[in-house]
């Protein structure tokens, strides 16, 4: 299987992944969703906007000082909305429950209801695992007095239906303007990243605390619930379009501008400038660690419930809600198939560097185009899983490269192991491409050597055909190393007799000189021989020849053939008959400059028409 093979099966198994989200993708999701979050922040800075149409007035540790610990009078709570109104807020809201009567008695209680009847005003509810009512007391007071309007889709069967749900006094409900929950779910890991803001309970729907809020901020009597046949789209709130995901739960992320907090103290005592109320939505809550009212969010911060709503509330209105498409999963899915295919087209045309860049650029681009969708649509887009893959895909690649260059390169070993010297076989190994398998026309110099008088010698041995193969593997040991060490290519050992020959499978520019230094090694080392002397003739001949990978499927050999290697069996056959150890052909006296030759003249070989000049050795 190639490598382009071998990539594609590996992208198909990145998409498989990417589709089916196992739980260490969604944890790669999730914290790379996390950082656009945390990004956004840094982005949106810290400094709170007067201007907003939102102010946060905060029960806070400096309010617990000055006018008394938690829970204060219920009067004491109508005299703050008493005191918001006077400023001007449009729609005040409680991030607090007033689930049980006020331990002071019920005059506090109906101050407060009282309070509450002189303005639009949005009481908290709380989904709970049962209800604290009796189940035919459930529909007596609607968890939202907004009419929710189904376009689409039926909506019920995508949002989370809890058996009951914690509420308020009856009396104060009554008086109550809206009613929304302010239940904030929290992931497994315990970050809350998304605020359901349709809720049923039993089959009583109602909306989350920041829904019931701009409703009565709009002046409106309804919500409009908008879906799919995969699930709920997005709310509308007249003008507000709110893109939710399948189950109506909205992403948190910081807002460009972050609403105002002032202290409760501040508007008890009078303490908050004229105007700067005016026209707001007022959201009451405590950040007082006591109270325990503080969720860890996406950004790794951890807040008060109420700035949670809050923060809801003003990217709703600033249109900046951060949404996660429904198309999301199949863009992401697209992403790592176009970049990896990419990279798979690439791959026979790029180095191993040229693979790392391309990866590497891949893996930005990925990574940038989340973050740029983020910064400019709002769009959660997980450009790091894809980039993962990329990532993947390339190690997978490079590493079936890897295997395929060491197989090869074990393969060449293998197969020149026999007959090239360990240097031949480094090259080979380090530039594979010049060596051409399929067998190629090349000018090689072929030296023909043979043990003389090998008959008489088994002979002379008898039945010691131990000793004989002793005798004859030390002479081609001898033989071989001489020609090894002039980087020649072992051909074959026939009988008493080898092959060898220069300047294949790679190039040799020098290879009759190191034919004729292969010559000069053998004898000097074949007369170092013990007894029995041996004698070596020897045939050196240049020329063109066929040399590759000769035989068949089965079985076969590197070898030379052609006209100049007959040459040179013919010069070894005439030596015994001119007297000399080695006879060289003209062509390699000639390629091989001044070694000291000694001319023999035209010789007549057998086979041949024509006569050959040949040279012998002078120092022999």
């Amino acid at each position: 299987m190639n490598v382009r093979a071998i990539g594609g099966l590996l992208l198909a198994l990145m998409a498989i992944l990417l589709v089916v989200n196992p739980p260490l993708v969604g944890i790669v999701r999730t914290h790379v969703l996390d950082s656009y979050q945390l990004l956004n922040s840094l982005q949106s800075g810290q400094q709170a906007q007067k201007d907003l149409p939102l102010v946060i007035v905060d029960l806070d540790d400096e309010s617990q000082r000055r006018i008394g610990q938690w829970p204060w009078p219920r009067s004491r709570l109508g005299e703050v909305v008493t005191r918001l109104k006077q400023a001007g807020a449009r729609v005040i809201a409680f991030d607090i429950l007033f689930a049980e009567a006020d331990r002071m008695g019920p005059d506090q209680d109906r101050a407060f209801a009282e309070a509450l009847g002189t303005m639009p005003v949005v009481l908290a509810q709380s989904v709970a695992p049962k209800s604290t009512e009796p189940a035919d007391a459930m529909p007596a007071i609607a968890p939202a007095r907004a009419s929710l309007l189904g376009m689409g889709a039926d909506w019920h069967e995508f949002v989370q239906s809890w058996p009951g749900m914690v509420r308020n006094l009856a009396l104060l409900e009554a008086q109550a303007a809206g009613l929304g929950f302010i239940s904030i779910a929290q992931e497994n890991d315990g970050v809350t990243r998304r605020l359901p803001l349709v809720f049923e309970i039993g089959d009583v729907p109602g909306v989350a605390l920041s829904v019931e809020i701009l409703r009565l901020y709009l002046g409106l009597d309804h919500v409009r619930i908008i879906s799919h046949k995969d699930g709920i789209d997005h709310l509308a709130l007249g003008p507000l379009m709110i893109p939710v995901d399948a189950q109506a739960r909205l992403w948190l992320s910081s807002p460009a501008r972050r609403p105002l907090t002032i202290s409760a103290a501040d508007v008890l005592d009078g303490h908050v400038a004229q105007g700067l109320l005016a026209g707001k939505i007022i959201l009451i809550g405590s950040s007082a660690e006591g109270l325990r009212d503080l969720r860890t969010i996406a950004n790794g911060a951890r807040v008060a419930g109420v700035e949670i709503h809050a923060g809801a509330i003003a990217a709703i209105l600033a249109g900046q809600v951060a949404q996660r498409p429904s198309f999301a999963p199949l863009l992401e899915l697209a992403l790592l198939l176009i970049f990896g295919a990419g990279l798979i087209y690439l791959i026979p045309r790029l180095t191993a560097p040229g693979m790392a860049f391309a990866t590497l650029g891949a893996f930005i681009a990925l990574i940038g185009l989340g973050i740029g969708l983020f910064l400019t649509q709002r769009w959660l887009i997980d450009g790091a899983s894809p980039a993962i893959g990329i990532i993947a895909l390339s190690f997978g690649i490079n590493l079936a490269q890897w295997q395929r260059t060491e197989l090869r390169r074990r393969d060449l070993r293998r197969a020149f192991d026999h007959y090239l010297a360990p240097a031949m076989i480094e090259r080979l190994l380090r530039d594979p491409a010049a060596l051409s398998l399929g067998g190629e026309l090349r000018e090689v110099t072929v030296l023909f050597a043979d043990i003389r008088g090998f008959t008489a010698l088994a002979e002379s041995y008898g039945q010691d055909a131990e000793g004989l193969t002793r005798i004859l593997n030390q002479a081609f040991t001898k033989m071989i190393d001489a020609v090894l060490a002039q980087e020649g290519t072992i051909d074959k050992m026939v009988g008493d007799s080898l092959i060898a020959f220069w300047n294949a499978p790679l190039d040799q520019p020098d290879h009759a000189s190191r034919a004729v230094r292969a010559a000069r090694g053998i004898l000097s080392a074949i007369a170092t021989l013990d007894a029995p002397k041996l004698q070596v003739g020897i045939g050196i001949n240049t020329g063109r020849c066929f040399v590759g990978n000769m035989g068949s499927n089965r079985r076969f050999n590197y070898t030379a053939m052609g006209d100049s290697v007959n040459v040179a069996s013919r010069l070894e056959a005439a030596t015994k008959f001119e007297g000399v150890s080695v006879l060289i052909g003209e062509a390699t006296v000639a390629a091989s400059g001044h070694l000291g030759f000694v001319p023999k003249g035209a010789l007549a070989l057998r086979g041949r028409s024509e006569p050959l000049n040949a040279y012998t050795l002078d120092d022999l």
